[in-house]
């Protein structure tokens, strides 16, 4: 069993015992139980997500700071020297959940949508690679194929650099939206 409180802490409890299985968890805003039951999501104030071990109480996998949503601020795409901020008018979002990814690039007066992409991916370390698995306008050639990358996070920044299928190289950095 898992409770939560009104200081935001979180417990893991033994059923048979009634005795806790692991101590507080600190500044957590959610928790949710694995579909297998046997691992405890949490979600942090400080917009952390971490998986800790049931049975043990022990923390497995965290902090995974990349779920959120992001805005694109700068980016360098093929053989570009020099970073370039996203065209004047023009956003581009992108979600990132526990196993998918959405990415979109609007107008902003309007909101009509220029681009987009979304899929599942996989997370090793910091190799990141996602599977195009739907595809909008100008991103149809990628669709069924794996684009790799590697991430890291620092602050409320997201760096992704890596290359898409086709070859062409890519370079990131996406704002945490708050």
């Amino acid at each position: 069993m898992v409770t939560t409180s009104t200081d935001n802490t979180v417990r893991i409890w033994d059923v048979s015992t009634g005795k806790p299985v692991s101590g507080p968890l600190d500044h957590v805003v959610q928790a949710q139980f694995s579909t297998d039951g046997k691992q405890v999501v949490t979600t942090s104030t400080d917009n952390t997500v971490r998986i800790w071990d049931v049975a043990t109480g022990k923390q497995i996998s965290g902090p995974l700071k990349h779920w959120g949503t992001w805005q694109l601020v700068s980016f360098k795409y093929g053989d570009a020297t020099n970073w370039s901020d996203p065209p004047n008018g023009q956003r581009r979002i992108k979600h990132i959940t526990d196993t998918h990814f959405t990415w979109v690039a609007y107008e902003v007066a309007s909101g009509k949508i220029q681009s987009m992409a979304g899929g599942t991916y996989t997370l090793s370390g910091a190799a990141y690679t996602e599977s195009i698995d739907y595809a909008g306008e100008g991103m149809t050639d990628y669709f069924g194929k794996k684009q790799s990358f590697t991430i890291r996070v620092e602050g409320d920044k997201l760096y992704q650099s890596g290359q898409l299928s086709d070859g062409t190289k890519i370079e990131e950095v996406w704002q945490r939206v708050k």
